[in-house]
């Protein structure tokens, strides 16, 4: 800058206000470059922003400002245009023009003070413009603006990018379950076993894994038409009595294990088929008692017709 006036106005550098305007303890020392042709500025600029916490790295060129950017990325520039060589719109057009310094935002501090200056200012990409000379109240207010408003946005964009991780983590769950319930529901439809979950509490069956009422001649409207459970309604009235003793051993169960219960199931036509089921408790109550049943039925209509 080759301005001869000062580019400070000093009537307030010792006023009580300023106390006010110390940045915020982020936990981290934040960086702003300054470029100024003028060493007293800069000077100046570097005590004013050192003492408030700031880590500043001054120059006086424009290309080595891009140089400095590019390796070490600020988060705020402050950026004089009255330079010689590349002046600051230059320099700030290059900024905008690069991936890796686009972001960064640009301060221009200049003795222009046409509204032409400030417009084109602002047209290449500038976030503020301050005036010389300036009061230094504004510039640590100004300065402090845009890291605020620097610091909320790598927050959103952070905050983005967790949120986006976590749902192409929920994606990638969904479609894991989606895989393992048609894996599951291919072996549920193949098995030659009978699976089903019974609930002790309302003593009904809530899921069984085909239709067993059309192997013994019934319909579902009149399975439906029964009260109760399922299955009891068709257990043959000789093996009632082990039934009732075999969901006793139940309700009394640990976790892990398992009981087997011998029955045969009656068919719409009087003939019987004989069972084997083997039961366990996969799901309790808030106070710790058998809900539900999870259990295979398998036919040994032959085993036993063998044994006689």
């Amino acid at each position: 800058m080759n301005s001869s006036r000062s580019a400070v106005n000093t009537t307030d550098e010792k006023s009580p206000r300023l106390e006010t305007l110390t940045r915020q303890n982020t936990g981290l020392q934040e960086n702003i470059l300054m470029v100024d042709d003028h060493p007293e500025n800069l000077r100046l600029l570097y005590q004013l922003l050192s003492k408030r916490g700031y880590k500043v790295r001054p120059t006086r060129d424009g290309k080595l400002a891009l140089k400095f950017a590019l390796s070490t990325p600020p988060d705020l520039i402050l950026l004089d245009i009255m330079m010689p060589g590349m002046d600051g719109y230059q320099v700030c057009e290059q900024l905008k023009a690069c991936p890796q310094t686009k972001d960064i935002p640009v301060i221009f501090i200049s003795a222009l003070n046409e509204v032409f200056d400030k417009v084109k200012a602002f047209s290449v990409g500038a976030v503020d413009y301050i005036s010389k000379p300036f009061e230094i109240a504004e510039v640590v207010a100004r300065v402090e603006n845009q890291m605020l408003l620097s610091r909320l946005s790598k927050e959103i964009l952070a905050k983005n990018a967790r949120l986006q991780a976590e749902i192409e983590e929920r994606k990638r769950i969904e479609a894991e379950l989606r895989d393992s319930q048609r894996w599951l529901s291919a072996v549920i439809k193949t098995n030659p076993n009978l699976l089903y979950v019974y609930d002790l509490i309302e003593q009904q069956t809530v899921y069984i894994n085909r239709e067993i009422y059309s192997d013994i001649g019934y319909t579902i409207e009149e399975t439906q038409q029964m009260a109760g459970a399922f299955l009891p309604n068709f257990i043959h009235p000789d093996d009632l009595p082990g039934f009732s003793e075999h969901i006793s051993r139940i309700e009394t169960a640990k976790d892990g294990e398992s009981f087997e219960f011998e029955y045969r199931i009656q068919h719409k036509n009087g003939e019987s088929s004989w069972f084997l089921s083997r039961d366990t408790v996969f799901a309790r109550t808030a106070d710790g008692k058998p809900w539900k049943i999870l259990g295979t039925a398998t036919e040994i209509s032959d085993r036993k017709q063998a044994e006689l």
